[in-house]
């Protein structure tokens, strides 16, 4: 069992607060969300909803990187690109719409929670291996500070909440989450009416005023993506819209922070459950810089770390949930420092990508035997079915 007799007095009792909602997700709300979920039939779950919403969000990641863009800096075809944007749009649409559903239906409860945000933690790699794609950004620091500055955030959200009790999803009702997605998803959508080379146009070509700036401001270190370092490393759109994602991403962790030296009890121990996913960032700007690209499978690489980071996003999920313990340390996370020193080094060069393609296949394990497990414990404590309405009998 993962959840304790205590977690599960803890689940019972449990109440969801939400933060701050934005002119925009009052917006959407009031003209997208609230229309659309009259439209689900009444014999579907409201967990097959979430789970639906996640389908689209596979499904336009296998289309554009699984397919086409398998490096995150191949061009696709412009069909490609509104695809995934388009399933992005329906994800972030049925993820709004699934609680709205559960209340309609009165089945609203702590399993539907665990279920959405679990569904959330699983879609952040997906979603940003797609917008980087989409950017073409290849596999290199823009990459890797890109993917961070949506799974550090997300990841401190939950931990702010397990301190706090309370999901912050803005900043002061400015800016949150729904108009980050709304910005993914133009970038997904503009390089099939722009070009797929739209966002390498440079700081001069944008400001005809400056023609004589040559540009070459940025570290050679940073402009090295998949090795394709020209000698040149010009400021382009992508640096200004990367820049502008980072300032988000960075003021949502000063937010969670102050949240919780603020309120919680141990601030201590609270510092020290941030160990294991700072730890997992600084290695993935090492493996990105002090790796030679050509002996990098990007996709892998990317999807090992972003997996590692749900296996303790889940974790913490559950963790706010039952109010027990979050344990900083994490077995899931110690081969992926073994398997870099083994690349770093050279020292299995034939068998890289079968360790780090082993590794993936067992953080999808890890993933999906934890998340199942939790999922089934609640759901048999409830006495509910997890994808599918009604009350479960003795023997289900």
């Amino acid at each position: 069992m993962q959840i304790s007799d205590d977690g599960f007095k803890a689940i019972k009792a449990w109440q969801y607060k939400g933060g701050t909602y934005t002119l925009m997700d009052t917006f959407l709300n009031k003209f997208v969300w609230v229309p659309a979920h009259h439209l689900l039939p009444d014999w579907l779950a409201p967990n097959m909803v979430t789970l639906i919403g996640l389908l689209w969000i596979v499904a336009g990641y296998m289309v554009l990187v699984m397919g086409f863009s398998t490096d995150l800096y191949k061009p696709a075809p412009a069909w490609v690109y509104v695809f995934a944007a388009f399933s992005n749009f329906m994800y972030q649409t049925l993820d709004a719409i699934d609680g709205k559903h559960a209340r309609r239906l009165n089945h609203t409860g702590p399993l539907g929670q665990l279920f959405d945000h679990g569904c959330d933690s699983v879609s952040l790699t997906f979603i940003a291996m797609t917008v980087m794609a989409s950017m073409r950004m290849g596999f290199g620091v823009r990459a890797i500070s890109f993917l961070f500055s949506m799974l550090v955030p997300f990841w401190l959200s939950q931990w702010s909440e397990y301190h706090t009790h309370m999901m912050e999803h803005s900043l002061g009702g400015f800016v949150g989450i729904t108009e980050g997605q709304l910005v993914g998803m133009a970038t997904m959508a503009l390089p099939a009416v722009l070009g797929p080379e739209w966002m390498f146009m440079t700081l001069a070509d944008l400001h005809p005023s400056l023609s004589g700036f040559s540009g070459n401001i940025l570290p050679a270190w940073y402009c090295i993506d998949s090795g394709r370092y020209t000698g040149t490393c010009a400021l382009t759109l992508q640096d200004v819209l990367l820049g502008a994602q980072l300032g988000v991403g960075f003021t949502f962790v000063i937010s969670s922070f102050r949240a919780v030296l603020s309120k919680a009890s141990k601030k201590r121990e609270a510092l020290i459950q941030t160990v294991p996913i700072l730890l997992l960032m600084v290695l993935g700007f090492a493996w990105c810089t002090t790796i030679p690209h050509s002996k990098t499978h990007p996709r892998l690489v990317i999807f090992s770390l972003g997996m590692a980071n749900t296996f303790l996003n889940n974790k913490m999920i559950v963790a706010g949930m039952t109010k027990m313990e979050y344990h900083a340390f994490h077995t899931i996370l110690l081969p992926l420092p073994i398997i870099y020193v083994i690349a770093k080094f050279d020292l299995l060069p034939r068998h890289n990508d079968i360790l780090l393609g082993a590794y993936c296949a067992y953080c999808y394990y890890k993933v999906h035997k934890y998340t199942l497990q939790v999922v089934e414990e609640i759901s048999q404590f409830l006495g509910i079915y997890i994808l599918s309405l009604g009350k479960r009998g003795k023997n289900d």
